[in-house]
């Protein structure tokens, strides 16, 4: 669990189960993880590679703008509450 916004403190993440992000996750960052990814923030322009279900319940800028639209667009199991178009 990162209690905190995802930055240059966290650094780029990789870790080999679930992953929960407290805050927002937000680029430059990669995050690679092998089961799940939980962002209670606001999700937006990170490289984002995980093996299992993405949640978050914010996401900046347009779903088909997003860069992570080809991921999203492919995950099994994408929960998004919110947008912020």
């Amino acid at each position: 669990m990162i209690d905190k916004d995802l930055g240059y403190d966290t650094g780029n993440i990789d870790f080999n189960g679930s992953v929960v992000i407290r805050k927002n996750a937000e680029g430059p960052f990669k995050v690679r993880v092998k089961a799940d990814l939980l962002i209670l923030g606001v999700l937006g322009e990170i490289h984002e590679d995980c093996g299992g279900s993405l949640k978050f319940p914010f996401l900046i800028d347009s779903i088909e703008t997003h860069p992570l639209y080809e991921v999203i667009q492919s995950a099994t199991d994408v929960s998004i509450p919110h947008r912020f178009d």
